[in-house]
């Protein structure tokens, strides 16, 4: 399911998202909120839902390929021993406020107006008024599936995260990223205090 949810996502805001690849996420996400609990219990309908809506992500994602939040999560799966949707959904809702936070580094030819109407459009298909609503909706759900945050231990895992990013998949983000901001990114997720102000 959180795999699904960061595809969608990702696939949304990527420099090569299409009229259909927005399509295929903007339902996909639709279907991911709304089905969400009903999943969790392992409903019929909902399992069935939840695997149409991956589905329909996984199309998004062949159109777009990942960006940022996948190219920052695959080391953090194999580091801490944790699912790669698990990893994948931390990086992306970092990602997500930092890029709301850096709108001048947008990359996107489309530019900067056009990148926070993605935001926007993200937001409205997660039942929310707000990108910050659409964040702190996302953050929220983390917190309450009870998802581990690891802890970085020391200065060399995070060069062995730093160094495992892949420069392909950031040319797909719409904001820049260096290695600067990359290194600000991973202490932010892997800060269990900013996951503390998630109050479920």
């Amino acid at each position: 399911m959180m795999d699904a949810f960061c595809h969608a996502i990702e696939s949304f805001w990527s420099v090569n998202s299409t009229k259909e690849s927005k399509e295929y996420a903007k339902e996909a996400i639709r279907l991911i909120v709304e089905n969400k609990d009903s999943y969790l219990q392992a409903d019929e309908k909902g399992n069935i839902n939840m695997l149409h809506a991956a589905n329909l992500a996984g199309k998004a994602i062949n159109i777009t390929q990942t960006t940022a939040g996948h190219a920052m999560c695959y080391k953090i799966t194999g580091l801490y021993d944790i699912s790669h949707g698990h990893a994948a959904a931390l990086c992306t809702a970092g990602l997500w406020k930092y890029m709301m936070e850096h709108m001048e580094q947008c990359v996107d030819y489309r530019g900067r107006d056009y990148l926070w109407d993605v935001f926007m459009e993200v937001s409205q298909a997660m039942g929310c008024n707000t990108v910050e609503a659409a964040i702190e909706y996302f953050c929220k759900f983390i917190v309450k599936l009870g998802l581990e945050i690891p802890v970085l231990k020391d200065r060399s895992e995070l060069d062995i995260l730093i160094s495992s990013v892949n420069p392909v998949r950031l040319k797909n983000n719409p904001v820049k990223l260096e290695e600067k901001d990359i290194k600000e990114l991973y202490l932010r997720i892997l800060d269990k205090n900013e996951w503390r102000k998630q109050k479920v």
